[in-house]
């Protein structure tokens, strides 16, 4: 017989039977981070094993750098975020983090920041309407998907989806971003994660 070896194990109750104030959609704000803006020495993942599970990133910019802010409508949303499960043939779990946010017009400045979005790799913060910051794409980043721009039919522009590439999904799911000590998330993300 083999042996077996159990890398996570589920511990204590999932309790919902009370739960009133359940988070079901994100402020119409993304900031993007262009993925080599990051300083992957100093910012600091939450230890995933063992436990106590802390599944936080301390995300810290280098120096002078700091997130693209896109923002929308409040009474809409469009902007959000998901991610789908999956098992590749080695056995291995991994997740296709998603966003997807909205472009509109068809100036050469708008032309010129798809053209920019298409072909670069970034990690996208959101905002929940309850205040937490999730991190897609700490990883390996996300990049366009296929998509359709049609400002006649989309009203002006186009939903632009921004997600994992199929060869290089993520082997979690979106992280909650942790400030540094005495920081604050919310000013964090209203700054863009800006570095000093």
């Amino acid at each position: 017989m083999a042996n077996t070896i159990v890398c996570a194990e589920l511990t204590g109750a999932i309790d919902l039977s009370c739960v009133r104030n359940i988070p079901k959609g994100y402020f119409q704000e993304a900031v993007i981070i262009n993925f080599n803006d990051i300083d992957r020495t100093a910012s600091v993942p939450g230890n995933l094993d063992g436990a106590t599970c802390d599944y936080t990133i301390q995300m810290i910019l280098t120096s002078l750098k700091k997130g693209i802010q896109v923002k929308l409508p409040e009474n809409g949303s469009t902007i959000k975020g998901s991610y789908d499960k999956s098992t590749n043939d080695q056995g291995f779990v991994e997740y296709l983090h998603k966003v997807q946010i909205m472009v509109v017009g068809a100036s050469s400045e708008t032309k010129c920041k798809l053209d920019k979005l298409d072909h670069g790799r970034y990690v996208i913060a959101l905002q929940l309407r309850d205040g937490t910051v999730e991190v897609y794409g700490w990883e390996n980043g996300l990049t366009t998907g296929d998509y359709t721009y049609d400002i006649v039919e989309g009203g002006g522009g186009a939903i632009i989806p921004l997600q994992s590439k199929d060869n290089e999904k993520e082997s979690m799911i979106p992280l909650v971003y942790k400030p540094q000590t005495g920081g604050d998330p919310n000013a964090d993300f209203n700054e863009q994660f800006e570095a000093a």
